[in-house]
């Protein structure tokens, strides 16, 4: 049909020689690795990127930091000037604005979603140094003893005595105050933590450890399950789970 379009995938670790038949079938979209692509324009003199439309750079500032500024100037260069060049971003690093300022993009234009999205004035940054050995002891002592906590309430939802006035049965006189032990810290939306580790088993070995401490934590890492991890982020929201170990 005429809305029927034809993809094909080129990326690294697989075989030249397939990609070649698949570059010469004419697709209509390619959806690559830069540094392949980079390779195939290298490799076929009869390939190139004249006819381009529309070019999508996905994670462009990792595309940055893992050092493809190179292959994408050269894949770049091989389209026609007028072809839309769109750069996705979770960031703005200073190499990625330069990029769009020599040549590669015509009248760039910036377009933020997070304009609206104010930080809270009670955000608080800090660095701790400390040995690689010390972390683990680290991370413990800054989520009992250092984080902010809701007055009365910790992050271990110990007990904490409230007062309460209790009345006699056969009177309407109040009894005189008594001490009344009350659950308050699992439940707590106040102190809410996340705690950001490389991969899965650092995300299972933090939450143990946060919860063998007597701490209450709970996990969400790339493949996990849909139903667990609505059900983690669930818990987090509510306050049952105050800390939130997940991947970055």
């Amino acid at each position: 049909s005429q809305n029927s379009f034809k993809f094909i995938g080129v990326n690294g670790g697989e075989g030249m020689e397939k990609q070649f038949s698949l570059l010469s079938s004419h697709p209509d979209i390619i959806v690559a690795t830069p540094g392949r692509l980079a390779h195939h324009l290298s490799e076929i003199p009869d390939f190139h990127l004249r006819q381009c439309e529309i070019a999508v750079f996905d994670e462009a500032d990792r595309l940055f930091e893992m050092g493809f500024v190179m292959q994408l100037r050269q894949i770049c260069s091989t389209m026609p000037e007028n072809a839309q060049k769109m750069l996705f971003s979770a960031t703005m690093p200073k190499a990625l604005m330069e990029f769009t300022k020599t040549g590669m993009m015509h009248d760039p234009v910036v377009v933020r979603l997070d304009n609206e999205v104010a930080v809270s004035e009670e955000l608080r940054i800090g660095f701790v140094t400390c040995r690689s050995a010390e972390k683990d002891a680290v991370l413990l002592h800054l989520v009992r003893d250092v984080l902010p906590l809701m007055k009365g309430t910790d992050t271990t939802g110990a007990n904490v005595e409230e007062d309460e006035e209790e009345e006699e049965p056969d009177s309407k006189k109040k009894k005189k105050k008594a001490k009344k032990q009350k659950h308050v810290g699992k439940h707590s939306k106040r102190g809410l933590t996340l705690v950001f580790v490389a991969t899965r088993h650092h995300c299972e070995y933090i939450t143990l450890l946060l919860n063998t401490s007597g701490l209450s934590a709970t996990q969400i890492y790339g493949n996990m399950d849909n139903s667990a991890r609505q059900h983690n982020l669930n818990s987090f929201q509510s306050g049952r789970g105050p800390i939130l170990v997940v991947t970055d």
